[in-house]
């Protein structure tokens, strides 16, 4: 797999993530208010990847639930 694709992976991985909480929570709160809607998933979309970039320091395997468990690189 290219560096260009895993890129684009673990960009939007979180963003999934970020989606499906927000979807999850509306279960519990009422956030059908656009603007708390959008804060609520960039919120949650950040703090997932922040959480599982930083557990997959001490445990790398856990570096899948960004979609890919290895990071992009890119030659000089």
């Amino acid at each position: 797999m290219n560096a260009y694709l895993i890129s684009h992976i673990r960009t939007y991985a979180p963003i999934v993530a970020g989606v499906l909480v927000t979807w999850l929570a509306s279960f519990g709160i009422d956030i059908d208010t656009p603007t708390i809607t959008a804060a609520f998933l960039s919120i949650s979309s950040a703090l997932y990847y922040g959480i599982v970039r930083a557990a997959a320091i001490k445990i790398p395997a856990v570096g899948i639930l960004l979609g890919v468990n290895n990071a992009p690189t890119y030659a000089d």
